[in-house]
């Protein structure tokens, strides 16, 4: 009924014939949507094949712990990613607003100062987590044998630290390409890194390569052609970008921060909310049961994603869009999302669980099981999380980032809480339940919040306020 009131309430809104002008501006915004969503899909893709053929190439030489480490690492990168505190979402949001009103000279300040500041936290990175990898006794916080060394853990963190790094000057060439509505050229130089890693795996596994070198490989190269990126960026599309320090700012720095202090919150609820299971189900349960959790998560969950990669585009057309008054275009581009989610849905949930059991013996050599009850739920999920995720990227589009934390702030500590407390009691299905329950919460939240700012909106541009 909700999802059913929001699209007739958006299609029943007076529509006037645009300009010519606007007229192709939303043509315009259409088509790079349209291109960047898509190029998502395919490196999403890449990236979901590169882990299933990761599977059972190194399942056969690693051992469960070390499988599970391995996993383990590669979600904590979500956490680590709140390192870049936010600047690349506020980038975003400053970049498709001065877009929109062809404002140059902000746009050259935020990137300029958004790219110094972010260096400078690179540099900081490494002086606190140093101390902290050699400190730590990682055996006890994923719960692991000491039949996998100590150097071994350290070694893997350490690789993470090294991705992390790239990612922060990835972030920063990223955020200028999707702030511009252009994330397809972003996608097509971070799937060259995939296809290279994709190339590069099977040799490093056949020669049974240790668990920091599967992740720099795996993580680390998509990284590192982004980054490499900004050579072409700054060099041939964009040259009154280049970083310089006449461009520096102070008063930008202060304008990054304080919007980018929303976002990290924002990213840290999300990371709580989307990565923090592999590493609950490892100091509880072992790391040896990560497995079975993450492969079946990762494969449920595959319509999630390649919604959120089609619809995370939209936030730097919302933003353009509102700075021009395009409300409209808002309100019927979320109504087109909504009415294709309500028709594919549940019959791609339905296909992907027919096809899980074979999916999950072949990848495995059938030594993983589903486990049927954690499917059941988190296909539940993954359809809460569909249809929430178009309002949650209007939310940022419209850059209301704090109302954004703070559901997600609230959404995220359920998350956790129920999560340890039910893995303990229900083992694996109880994860799957902690993540249902507070998603539905959260979609109803989105849903509200956003329906209101859009009514909000329009009242204002139709009256000239």
């Amino acid at each position: 009924m909700l999802l059913r009131s929001a699209v007739a309430a958006t299609a029943n809104r007076p529509r006037t014939r645009p300009e010519p002008d606007r007229a192709a501006r939303r043509a315009q915004r259409t088509r790079r949507l349209g291109a960047t969503g898509a190029t998502n899909v395919l490196v999403q893709g890449g990236k979901i094949g590169l882990y299933l053929i990761s599977i059972p190439l190194t399942l056969r030489y690693l051992s469960a712990e070390r499988f599970g480490f391995w996993l383990t690492l590669s979600s904590l990168l979500a956490w680590l990613s709140i390192a870049d505190l936010g600047l690349r979402n506020t980038l975003i949001n400053i970049l498709s607003k001065a877009h929109g009103q062809g404002d140059t000279a902000t746009a050259a300040a935020a990137v300029s100062t958004a790219l110094a500041v972010q260096a400078g936290m690179a540099v900081l990175l490494l002086g606190v987590v140093v101390p902290v990898i050699l400190g730590v006794d990682w055996h006890a916080v994923f719960n692991i044998s000491y039949l996998v060394s100590t150097t071994e853990l350290r070694l893997g963190l350490a690789a993470l630290v090294a991705c992390l790094e790239a990612f922060l000057l990835a972030n920063g060439i990223s955020a200028i390409q999707f702030g511009y509505q252009e994330g397809h050229w972003a996608n097509l130089w971070q799937a060259a890194g995939v296809l290279i890693a994709a190339v590069a795996l099977p040799i490093a596994a056949h020669h049974k390569a240790p668990v920091w070198a599967l992740i720099l490989l795996t993580t680390g190269t998509p990284l590192v052609s982004t980054a490499a990126s900004g050579v072409v960026v700054f060099g041939l599309q964009k040259t009154w970008l280049r970083p310089r320090w006449a461009h520096l700012s102070t008063s930008m720095v202060s304008r990054l921060l304080s919007s980018g202090t929303m976002y990290v919150l924002a990213q840290a609820a999300g990371a709580a909310l989307f990565s923090s299971q592999n590493l609950i189900i490892s100091h509880i349960l072992g790391a040896d049961r990560v497995g079975v959790f993450g492969i079946t998560q990762k494969i449920v969950t595959l319509p999630s994603t390649v919604v959120v990669l089609l619809t995370a585009p939209l936030m730097a057309a919302v933003g353009e869009a509102y700075a021009r008054g395009d409300v409209a275009w808002v309100t019927g581009t979320l109504a087109r999302a909504i009415a294709v989610l309500r028709v594919t849905a549940i019959p791609a949930m339905a296909v992907l669980l027919l096809g899980l059991g074979p999916a999950v013996k072949l990848l495995t050599m059938h030594q993983i099981s589903v486990n049927w009850g954690l499917a059941i739920v988190l296909a539940a999920y993954c359809v809460v999380i569909m249809f929430a995720q178009p309002y949650s990227v209007v939310l940022y589009g419209l850059a209301l980032v704090r109302l954004q934390a703070a559901i997600a702030g609230a959404t995220a500590v359920l998350t956790v809480a129920a999560g340890v407390i039910l893995t303990m009691h229900w083992s694996l299905l109880g994860m799957g339940v902690a993540m249902l329950v507070p998603a539905a919460l959260n979609f109803l939240a989105v849903f509200v919040c956003v329906r209101r700012a859009l009514d909000r909106e329009a009242s204002r541009f139709c009256t000239g306020g």
